[in-house]
């Protein structure tokens, strides 16, 4: 009841002023600068963290910036996304933790996706929050296999707003149904929603949603329609013969020209694309493998660079989910207490209705308590309301 949420992404990405840099040249005068810049504004300049004078703030649109590796730390920070993406408090956490890793002035930062998804509309606040984080530190993602077999469903979005996507051989990308679904554990539900909304407007979600997927991809250069498909099962794609060139082209069967000799089926329409990490490789979707985080950076830098964990948020993530574990516990019992109070003869029915009220001022007290879970406290309350009228017209 309270673990399903049927929320539709809304377009809306902030293009980057600058890229992530460690020399900053000023247009005007040719000075340099050595550094990083980090999240922080003072009026309309950035703060600067640099080689030869500290910290300065700078107009970064009267500087040329561009990435190396000199005047950074010698370090790469991580930070972990995994289990369920279901909570608007989840988004102020993650950017917190984004903002602190900018601040560190590490190589990279990378995102360790471990998820099945949950809400389209938090996973796309993450993924502006990482793209946001890549204008100042370059953001990869490592999709991992230990909890939910990768980046699922709306867990993609994260994913595929890092600039670069590594992945262990044993994970997988993409979305799953009852159809393609890799763990039986995996807490997900898929909605269609032409389906729920009827084709007009169902049509236009899925629009959205499927256009926000390749956007993402497209500005981190991998194949659009395959992170279509996988939001999408209504999506064919197929591979066309590129000819050599370093992209491999994808078109779906309607797009296809007479003159372009397919190569392979990815994604047939009835089911949402699901890749593992063979597939990801071979599609382009994934920049690389790795066993493990070290392995990745590796072989990014060919060094063995010390790297941070920060993992703050997890812990407004672990004390939601206790919370939302409790509110199930209730909300069985209150089912279970409706179902007796339909076969319950008059007599009994007082006791059940009682029973029901402190079952439902248990679920209120913890969204008073809570208001991170976003529960409706007034619906709630007129429930309770409504059961005690019930309760004292029983004699």
């Amino acid at each position: 009841m309270f673990k399903k949420f049927v929320i539709i992404a809304i377009m809306g990405l902030c293009c980057a002023s600058f890229v992530a840099a460690d020399t900053f040249t000023e247009k005007k005068t040719g000075k340099v600068y050595h550094g990083y810049a980090i999240n922080k504004k003072i009026n309309s300049h950035t703060m600067v963290k640099t080689v030869e004078a500290g910290f300065v703030q700078l107009k970064l649109s009267t500087w040329e910036a561009a990435y190396d590796a000199n005047g950074r730390e010698n370090l790469v920070v991580v930070i972990p996304l995994d289990k369920e993406i279901s909570f608007d408090a989840q988004v102020d956490a993650t950017g917190k933790s984004l903002d602190l890793a900018v601040s560190k002035g590490p190589q990279f930062i990378i995102i360790e996706v471990d998820t099945a998804g949950g809400r389209m509309d938090i996973s796309r606040q993450l993924a502006a929050l990482i793209s946001k984080a890549d204008n100042f530190t370059p953001v990869y993602a490592y999709i991992k296999s230990e909890n939910t077999k990768g980046a699922i469903n709306a867990g993609i979005f994260p994913a595929l707003a890092c600039r670069k996507i590594y992945i262990n051989p044993d994970a997988c990308i993409g979305g799953t149904d009852e159809k393609n679904d890799p763990n039986d554990n995996l807490r997900f539900e898929y909605v269609d929603v032409r389906k729920m909304f009827g084709d007009t407007v169902g049509e236009k979600f899925s629009s959205a949603i499927r256009a926000y997927a390749g956007t993402l991809a497209q500005q981190n250069e991998k194949p659009e329609l395959i992170a279509m498909a996988m939001v999408d099962k209504n999506i064919d794609v197929i591979e066309v013969d590129s000819s050599g060139k370093p992209l491999k082209i994808f078109v779906d069967t309607a797009n296809k020209t007479q003159d372009q000799k397919q190569v392979k089926i990815w994604s047939d329409t009835g089911n949402l694309l699901l890749l593992d990490s063979a597939g990801a490789m071979e599609t382009q979707l994934a920049d690389g493998t790795a066993d493990s985080i070290e392995d990745m950076i590796e072989q990014l830098t060919n060094k063995n660079i010390p790297v941070e964990r920060i993992d703050t948020h997890l812990a407004i993530k672990k004390k939601l989910d206790a919370q939302t574990d409790k509110i199930n516990e209730f909300v069985k019992k209150i089912e279970q207490l409706n179902k007796d109070l339909k076969t319950a003869d008059s007599r009994e029915k007082k006791g059940i209705t009682l029973q029901l009220i402190k079952q439902y001022n248990s679920v209120l007290g913890i969204a008073r308590t809570t208001p991170e879970l976003g529960l409706n406290i007034s619906y709630m309350k007129m429930s309770v309301d409504g059961l005690q009228m019930d309760y004292d017209s029983m004699k």
